[in-house]
């Protein structure tokens, strides 16, 4: 018996040194990609893929957005008129709106590789200007290799796809939001979010702001916190921890202490791999 309980030991440590060191390689390898793709390692080769390609543009009656870019730097900021306008934006670039719907589109095949050839001054660039008070009935929000800055969004339905590289999204308002994270960093904060549903991808995901009605949060690989508005006693907390740690509010999670069927709110956890805190403020 004995013997065997040290074979299932040792079978469990090689297993754990395995997933770690695979774990360790896809962070150093996102990290590098990331890091690389927007100019922390400074290539400087042109590419031929570099355009000159300018757009500005100002339109009205806008009340559901979906956004497609592959690469570069986006903003999305509060103004006064609504406006579209960027540089260095490759020829397949498009901006359409058909009724009360506008699209905006590029297709770049490689997006790191792409933007590991380019210099900082050559990478695409594209600023969405929205009208304070706007409220959109849809939004679909999808990017690529980008690092991306979301000040300011009302919606009905909210729909973020996120692949590599750094999201930062502040004063976010919606009825209904879903998030998949890719690879990289997310910061989400003065959200105001019913009915959200998060899977967090690989890399470290931040939270911060109110959440109501029911909410399901896959974890990634990496680490994610929740800074939740409220009381942990407004929710039906119901969590499966994976490899890393579960906790709310500085303890670890057990149905005994957080399941609460008559709370106005739930909250459903998967965790993953990595640690998953969540604290109530």
């Amino acid at each position: 018996m004995r013997s065997t309980n040290k074979v299932v030991k040792y079978v469990a440590l090689a297993l754990g040194l395995i997933l770690a060191i695979f774990i360790i390689s896809v962070i150093v390898k996102t990290t590098l990609g990331i890091f690389g793709a927007f100019g922390h390692f400074g290539k400087n080769a042109a590419s031929s893929s570099v355009t000159n390609k300018e757009f500005s543009q100002e339109f009205n009656g806008v009340t559901s957005l979906d956004l497609d870019y592959s690469a570069g730097y986006l903003e999305i900021q509060k103004g006064d008129v609504f406006r579209i306008e960027g540089y260095n934006l490759p020829n397949n670039f498009t901006v359409e709106q058909k009724n009360d719907t506008l699209k905006i589109k590029d297709s770049i095949k490689d997006p790191i590789n792409f933007l590991n050839t380019l210099s900082d001054s050559q990478k695409p660039h594209l600023t969405v200007t929205i009208p304070e008070g706007t409220a959109f009935k849809e939004v679909d929000l999808d990017f690529g290799a980008s690092d991306t800055r979301v000040d300011t969004l009302k919606t009905g339905r909210l729909k973020v796809d996120m692949g590599v590289g750094r999201v930062e999204m502040k004063s976010i308002t919606a009825d209904n939001a879903k998030f998949n994270n890719g690879a990289g960093e997310v910061v989400l904060s003065d959200m105001k979010i019913n009915d959200m549903d998060m899977e967090c991808g690989v890399g470290k995901v931040s939270f911060e702001g109110s959440l109501t009605g029911k909410n399901k949060i896959e974890g990634g690989v990496g680490e994610t916190t929740l800074a939740i508005n409220g009381k942990a006693s407004d929710f039906d907390i119901k969590g499966e921890p994976g490899i890393g740690e579960l906790t709310v509010d500085g303890s670890r999670y057990t149905e005994d202490r957080f399941r609460n069927s008559g709370a106005p709110n739930s909250l459903d956890i998967s965790g993953g791999v990595g640690s998953l805190r969540i604290t109530f403020e």
